[in-house]
């Protein structure tokens, strides 16, 4: 993970390459391509994550 870029975002980096950044390129509601881009400081490289199950229970 990159540097933080406020309220908990941040840039997602490859490991091989620390210049490439994940991109959401060519942003559209139905077709969007996630690609490792240059830095370029917009939204479409400014990361977070989350979960969104508490817990999973094993029996």
């Amino acid at each position: 993970m990159g540097r933080n870029l406020g309220d908990g975002y941040r840039a997602v980096r490859a490991a091989d390459n620390i210049h490439l950044n994940l991109t959401a390129h060519d942003t559209d509601l139905y077709d969007t391509d996630i690609v490792f881009w240059k830095w370029d400081s917009t939204d479409n490289q400014m990361w977070t994550i989350a979960s969104y199950l508490e817990r999973i229970w094993w029996d």
